[in-house]
């Protein structure tokens, strides 16, 4: 993996502080808007609604996960490629090098028997 990509957690946690805060003020903002005792009973149910906002909150974070993980993948797939181009490379150095040593060879065997 590449080291020049350092993973910036900076909008996750800007996220993270509006969600705590949205989720602190709404017991406040709600007192506000009921002043009756008798009426905060509903208090509760209209707490909950909070969980839309949990529940937002984890579906952009899955998608924000997938984008990563999918850059992640494409990344890997191009190291690869090189992977793989840098060792048919050699392969054929290698195969190069393998044919000059046989004809150093013969030319020395035959050599060696015109000599004799």
């Amino acid at each position: 993996m590449s080291t020049t990509n350092n993973p910036s957690y900076r909008a996750e946690i800007i996220l993270g502080l509006i969600v705590l805060t949205l989720w602190l003020a709404c017991p406040f903002a709600l007192s506000l808007i009921e002043e009756t005792v008798g009426n905060r009973g509903v208090y509760g149910d209209q707490y909950g609604s909070v969980n839309a906002l949990f529940t937002g909150l984890a579906f952009v974070l899955m998608f924000a996960a997938l984008r990563k993980q999918s850059e992640e993948l494409a990344e890997q797939r191009k190291e690869i490629t090189a992977s793989r181009a840098a060792q048919e490379s050699q392969a054929t150095a290698q195969k190069d090098l393998a044919n000059k040593q046989a004809l150093t060879a013969r030319i020395t065997a035959l050599s060696s028997m015109s000599n004799a």
